[in-house]
């Protein structure tokens, strides 16, 4: 019974690992040298669906087109993910990380951000700091 009860849990690990591991791959998305995402060769915007079997453009290809002429480039790390230090307010204000996970890090009570390029469009009630 105990030999069955450490298959079992070895087993559980085995596979929660691998989907963490799989997910993870598949959390960073391309992006043109401006911050614009890539679009499909024919200048039409790629499908994202949630289904995975059929291609994103109608070509049966990638979005790989960049209006800028640049190639699209894997972010680093995924979107959202950066440096404590390389984090913005979308209000314009410095976040404020203390350790207190109960008081927003912005003044305006919002999150911070990679860049003011997230703050367009993140859906939330911020609008984007103009400098």
């Amino acid at each position: 019974s105990n030999k069955v009860n450490m298959r079992t849990t070895s087993v559980l690990l085995s596979v929660t690992f691998c989907m963490f591991a799989v997910s993870s791959a598949h959390r960073g998305h391309r992006q043109c040298g401006d911050g614009s995402s890539p679009t499909c060769s024919d200048g039409s915007a790629p499908v994202k669906d949630g289904d995975r079997s059929t291609p994103p453009c109608p070509d049966g290809g990638k979005p790989r087109t960049c209006a800028d002429g640049s190639a699209p480039a894997r972010q680093r790390g995924g979107r959202g993910i950066c440096a404590k230090d390389e984090r913005v307010c979308c209000d314009g204000s410095t976040p404020v990380f203390d350790g207190d996970r109960s008081t927003p890090p912005c003044s305006d009570g919002g999150r911070s951000r990679c860049s003011q390029e997230e703050c367009v469009g993140a859906g939330t009630t911020e609008g984007a700091f103009t400098a």
